[in-house]
């Protein structure tokens, strides 16, 4: 509740530490700022919790003066909640928590999303204050929150949402009794004079004759027991849920009279806490399930309030988000989830399953699997730059976010994301952006070009119904020209537009990297070495400082030395895949039968096949490469084309084995065919299905769909040895082997563990490297223990030894060479080039 004469700061500190807060009280008065501090405000016979719930709503911003005895004491456990809940997400930057005394109490969680200003190190204390004050002014320019019909409802509901944590529940029943009663004033008899107390806002109230009397009773009610039930023994008061239900319950019925047609209280909130807490740990499992839901709620959807938690049956961390159960029924998010896992991926994050909860009379709640996010949020962004981004770094996430909506936008049929909230907005410390999908309602495209202005307005004025005075300037015009937008493309051309207007101001990825500075490795990693200035979606290293490129906007093939292109294709190409070859070579085949093969830095050979390339390997001398049509070539190092025989049935897989120019080539019909050079020696028809082949020494290792056999070099075939979960094969690391990769649990490929089987020429198959649930090879090379892995959650990881040495979470891919030395990352705006040393 804010009063016209309100505060700018209000001092929450632990009564054993004042001798150490005194002076820094002074000294914000000093400086021109209107403190709250209880030595000066609390009077006497009055209810403390209630008097500080006054004070901290009367205050634009809150100071935490964090010590191990703050952290421990019960009052500041109330302002650090109290405050921290009237703003979730610190979009207006309502807490500044300073460490006064060095710690050794763990700091609560929403604490540790916030920068914790430090006061401990005199020689850079007064820096430190010098951003405390800069963050006080910044509030004091800010409107002082007013007490609105919708402001009020929400603190009706804050209780409510906190029924695991009675002393919580209890303060903001509390506080949400005063803010009602102050509104009920203005509402039933006149704006209460400035300063009036709000113990005489309840007696006027109830003396008035305006209220119903039993809506009266529970206003008395409330009152009383915050005043002498609580009274002044909040610290040594152990509050229940069942000991503060009967005032839960008047504050409901009180918010009902006031609001008729508040909608019933959220199901996802009191079905949550009717559910059983399993001791200490802050899990609950979600009935019927095998699924863990972990609080506090990290954040708040489009959909609803966001939780980690953990599936038990697979031992993976995941996300959940709880929401009202829709309109359209409970088949609803089953049916949504299935029209949105086409655009699943890097960039668009998609629930993987969903259910309901039920309170005993029909589903009350629908639960939301989401793989585990680690990204910060656009919301979290904004908190820790004082509730309001600068308009550069505002314009970058507006230009990411329309590059996923494109992406949505062009599916068939077309998908809307359906709602933005800044918490679905997701960026990794590098600056691109990903999307939390879908959102509430997803209706039409052209409601999604309506949100991102609502976005953006959000995070330059710290909330979406701020007014134009509150933007920066220059914004206001530039949201109305958003509005004015009809595609994705055209809204993304005006903000790359106005961001080129802005050369002076930080850009997103700088902002990020300040706030989330990357974790170093475990275990030493390989040594960053080059980067390249250049947007692709893949890269190979080619040597002596050059790589191969596929750039992003234009897919063509280019080779960088430095910081501009060496050499770039003559036209686009659709890579459909690539292999590396001893000596830094690369392979490239394309979807329209374009094959690019690569030495010593430089374009060796290139043609065009008729029809899609199906595959393509490295031979002694030169190139091997085969079209889903029927060709089948020769690509020599000398730079020579010869063609080989057709293949009737077209090229499926090709096989090479070590040393040698003999390979394997099997069709898409399960045909295989043994070549020496550029000889066929023999052909046979009784494979059936065959997915993939490698060779191990001079044994040709088959997968098929019955499972695995081999061929020696005799043409004599193994028997068949079913092997469920069996995914690829690879060329081996070890000389003589090939690796088998086979998914742990065959009922479940994409979210099991990954297991790579190393099989000699003797058919015996050791297990050579485990990776974790979800993770897929992305490159391996001759060197045994090195691969990268692409993530499941997006982004890249290197392994060395079993071990992964380095993670880029938002890596579009990860490529090393034959001989594990080097690799090239491709990441938001560049690649880079790693030098593995040992």
């Amino acid at each position: 509740m804010s009063a016209p004469d309100g505060f700018d700061i209000f001092v929450s500190y632990a009564t054993a530490d004042i001798k150490r807060v005194m002076p820094w009280v002074e000294r914000l008065r000093g400086d021109g700022f209107s403190v709250w501090f209880d030595q000066d405000q609390m009077l006497p016979g009055r209810s403390i919790m209630t008097q500080l719930s006054i004070g901290l709503d009367d205050s634009m911003q809150t100071i935490l003066f964090l010590t191990d005895t703050y952290l421990r004491r019960e009052y500041t456990q109330f302002e650090m909640v109290s405050s921290s809940n009237d703003d979730p997400a610190s979009l207006r930057g309502r807490t500044i928590p300073i460490k006064l005394l060095p710690l050794t109490v763990e700091l609560p969680r929403f604490i540790r999303n916030v920068t914790v200003c430090d006061f401990t190190d005199s020689a850079t204390v007064d820096k430190a204050y010098e951003q405390v004050k800069r963050s006080i002014r910044d509030a004091s320019r800010r409107p002082r929150r007013q007490l609105d019909a919708e402001s009020v409802l929400a603190a009706c509901e804050a209780p409510f949402e906190h029924l695991s944590e009675p002393d919580v529940a209890l303060f903001q029943l509390l506080k949400a009794a005063g803010n009602l009663a102050w509104f009920l004033h203005r509402r039933e008899i006149g704006e209460p004079g400035s300063g009036t107390p709000l113990e005489t806002i309840f007696h006027e109230l109830l003396v008035s004759g305006k209220l119903p009397a039993e809506v009266a009773q529970s206003l008395t009610y409330i009152r009383t027991f915050g005043t002498m039930v609580v009274g002044e023994q909040i610290d040594r008061a152990t509050f229940t849920r069942e000991s503060i239900d009967p005032a839960l319950a008047a504050l409901d019925g009180l918010a009902d009279w006031a609001f008729p047609d508040r909608p019933r209280r959220g199901g996802p909130q009191r079905i949550l806490a009717a559910l059983p807490r399993l001791g200490d740990s802050g899990e609950v499992r979600l009935p019927g399930t095998s699924l863990l839901l972990r609080e506090p709620e990290l954040a708040r959807t489009a959909l609803g309030p966001l939780f980690a938690g953990r599936d038990t049956a697979v031992g993976e961390e995941i996300s959940i988000v709880l929401a009202e159960p829709p309109a359209e029924g409970e088949g609803w998010f089953a049916e949504l989830i299935g029209r949105y896992a086409s655009v699943a991926g890097s960039e668009a994050i998609v629930p993987r399953d969903t259910g309901t909860l039920s309170a005993g009379d029909g589903p009350d709640c629908v639960y939301l699997v989401f793989p585990p996010v680690r990204d910060i949020s656009a919301a979290e962004l904004a908190a820790r730059h004082g509730g309001r981004l600068p308009a550069g770094p505002a314009y970058d996430i507006g230009r990411g976010v329309a590059r996923v909506l494109a992406r949505l936008h062009g599916a068939r049929p077309p998908l809307a994301h359906g709602a933005l909230s800044p918490s679905d907005v997701l960026m990794s410390r590098y600056g691109s952006v990903r999307l939390r999908v879908p959102g509430r309602d997803p209706d039409s495209p052209e409601a999604d070009l309506r949100a991102v202005s609502a976005l953006l307005r959000t995070l330059l004025a710290g909330a979406p119904e701020a007014g134009d005075e509150a933007l920066p300037a220059g914004a206001a015009e530039t949201l109305r020209r958003l509005a004015g937008c009809r595609s994705v493309a055209s809204l993304r051309g005006l903000l790359e537009e106005e961001r080129g207007r802005l050369p002076d101001e930080p850009d997103l990825a700088s902002l990020l990297r300040e706030l989330a500075p990357p974790a170093a490795p475990a275990t030493s990693g390989p040594e960053l070495i080059e980067s390249y200035p250049v947007v692709a979606r893949q890269a190979w290293p080619l040597g002596a400082g050059r790589v191969l490129v596929w750039e992003a906007d234009t897919e063509t093939l280019a080779v960088y030395h430095g910081p501009r292109a060496y050499w770039r294709d003559d036209g686009s190409v659709p890579v459909r895949l690539a292999v590396t070859g001893r000596d830094a070579q690369v392979a490239v085949g394309g979807w329209d039968g374009t094959v690019r093969y690569f030495a010593d830095g430089e374009l060796v050979a290139g043609t065009r096949l008729d029809g899609t390339v199906g595959d393509v390997r490295f031979t002694s001398g030169g190139v091997v490469a085969g079209s889903w049509k029927k060709a089948l070539v020769h690509l020599t190092a000398g730079g020579q084309r010869r063609a080989l025989l057709d293949v009737a049935a077209g090229v499926h897989r090709i096989a090479v084995a070590e040393q040698s120019d003999r390979f394997a080539v099997a069709d898409l019909s399960g045909r295989l065919a043994i070549y020496h050079g550029e000889t066929r020696v023999r052909d046979w028809q009784r494979f059936g299905s065959i997915a993939d082949i490698a060779y191990a020494g001079s044994r040709l290792v088959l997968l098929t769909e019955d499972g695995l056999t081999g061929m020696g070099v005799d043409h004599r075939t193994d028997a068949v040895e079913p092997k469920p979960g069996a995914l690829r094969l690879l060329a081996g690391a070890a000389p003589g082997t090939c690796l088998l990769l086979v998914a742990a649990d065959p009922n479940r490929l994409l979210a099991a563990r990954l297991e790579a089987w190393s099989i000699d020429q003797g058919d015996r198959h050791i297990l050579h490297t485990t990776f974790p649930a979800g993770y897929r090879i992305g490159s391996a090379c001759d060197v045994p223990g090195r691969y990268t892995a692409d993530l499941p959650d997006g982004g890249c990881a290197y392994w060395r030894d079993g071990a992964e040495r380095q993670v880029w979470p938002d890596a579009l891919a990860a490529t090393l060479t034959k001989d594990g030395r080097l690799l090239a990352v491709c990441l938001p705006g560049r690649v880079e080039l790693y030098a593995e040393h040992e």
